[in-house]
């Protein structure tokens, strides 16, 4: 099935006089949970669904003890996650810096297997506008 998207009107932020212009944006037409990523795999695996929900939660909490020892993981023809963290603002000291928030976070970038895919697949509009009002 192709990405589909809708058209959104958008100013330019370095340049408020200029006449808006219209970007595409990916639409999500649903958000599948590890029961749905089960039930799909079970059925095109032979695999029970129960198996895959154990495979997947138990994959899920080995790839967040990796990231927190500071690994990266590679998911082959899906892409790699690292873990990301930033402080709120800069400080003066090293020992300042310690007692600043941190932000942490993940990164992924896609595999060229799974770009491809998403490439491959095309694209879509839906005929949805958002255009700015004045």
């Amino acid at each position: 099935m192709p990405i589909q998207w809708k058209a959104i009107q958008r100013k330019n932020p370095q340049n408020a006089t200029a006449v808006p212009k219209y970007y595409a944006q990916d639409v999500t037409r649903d958000v599948w949970d590890t029961d749905d990523l089960a039930q799909q795999v079970a059925v095109r695996s032979g695999m029970s669904e129960g198996d895959l929900l154990n495979v997947l939660r138990t994959l899920a909490d080995v790839i967040a003890e990796a990231l927190s020892d500071g690994d990266s993981v590679r998911i082959n023809r899906v892409g790699v996650l690292s873990a990301s963290l930033h402080s709120d603002g800069g400080a003066a000291t090293p020992d300042e810096l310690r007692r600043i928030r941190k932000e942490v976070g993940v990164n992924f970038r896609a595999a060229p297997e799974l770009r491809t895919a998403l490439e491959n697949a095309g694209d879509q509009f839906t005929g949805d506008v958002t255009t700015l009002t004045p």
